[in-house]
């Protein structure tokens, strides 16, 4: 399975590597002048980086559910996985929320397919929007997670974090730059040691439209997590997790096929001092 995951990230590598090249701008003879179209260039790279944004941030509308984490569900050989997250802006022109996120590992293929373990995961942050080149947003705020459960099973988890996302154009593809730190202030007894496998950071990049842009053309997009392990060590266990998702441009299939890779500790909440490493494959729905 490793080297099958070396093998798809080298791709993926290899991909970006023969697409990037000089593009050549073309003169148009009604504009009214050079510098005319250079502002105008400006506005659509900027449009194009504000969409990228959004697709892993979700929009800031005021008043209706937005997308927050990705949703998805895949699947493999020995379980299945689901995640739903959606966030609600409490105040209008005040960068108040409320998120929620779900995830489920279910055991499909037992008998009377039991779900192993369900995290709820409520948050409320404000997020901040700097005038800043390359930060698009900073945030802060109390995220919670446990699994409902009584007795040996029970675990539960609250910290207080800050967050700061970026986003960089490079060359015809996007990268959007998540980085946050924790301070933990309650955890469950049964749970009590959980900082020895996570961390008090995280951080994750998402590369969107790995080949060259085009508006009719199918297009590949790139994630990688990294939460940190025993008392922020990385690499010390923790967690690892990839994402590759193929996405449709034309197709009356809205959907995009997703591949995802974990390896590390904590995928659950209740199996967060056992390491796992899992390949599933499977949708996930496009904000």
């Amino acid at each position: 399975m490793r080297r099958f995951l070396c093998a798809a990230c080298l791709a993926a590598v290899l991909s970006i590597s023969a697409s990037v090249g000089v593009a050549i701008a073309q003169n148009d003879p009604s504009s009214p002048s050079p510098q005319g179209e250079v502002r105008d260039e400006e506005v659509t790279a900027d449009a194009k980086t504000d969409d990228a944004v959004e697709q892993v941030l979700g929009t800031d509308d005021t008043g209706r559910f937005t997308p927050h984490r990705l949703n998805y569900g895949v699947i493999n050989g020995n379980d299945a996985k689901m995640q739903f997250s959606l966030k609600y802006r409490l105040i209008r022109d005040f960068g108040l929320y409320f998120a929620y996120t779900n995830l489920i590992v279910w055991d499909v293929w037992e008998y009377s397919t039991p779900y192993r373990d369900i995290n709820f995961k409520p948050e409320l942050f404000y997020r901040w929007r700097p005038d800043l080149k390359w930060i698009y947003s900073a945030d802060a705020g109390y995220w919670h997670n446990s699994n409902g459960k009584d007795g040996e099973k029970d675990r539960a988890w609250d910290r207080l974090f800050g967050r700061v996302n970026m986003t960089v154009p490079l060359w015809h593809f996007d990268l959007v730059w998540l980085t946050a730190i924790y301070y933990t202030f309650n955890k469950n007894e049964a749970n009590d040691d959980i900082e020895n496998y996570l961390g008090w950071w995280e951080t994750a990049f998402f590369i969107r439209d790995l080949l060259p842009r085009a508006e009719d053309k199918d297009n590949l997009d790139f994630e990688y997590h990294l939460v940190s392990g025993d008392h922020g060590r990385p690499f010390d266990r923790g967690s690892q997790m990839l994402g590759l998702r193929y996405k449709f441009k034309k197709a009356a299939f809205q959907p995009h096929l997703y591949l995802q890779y974990f390896n590390g500790y904590g995928e659950v909440i209740l199996e967060y001092n056992k390491r796992s490493e899992e390949l599933r494959f499977g949708l996930a729905l496009p904000y």
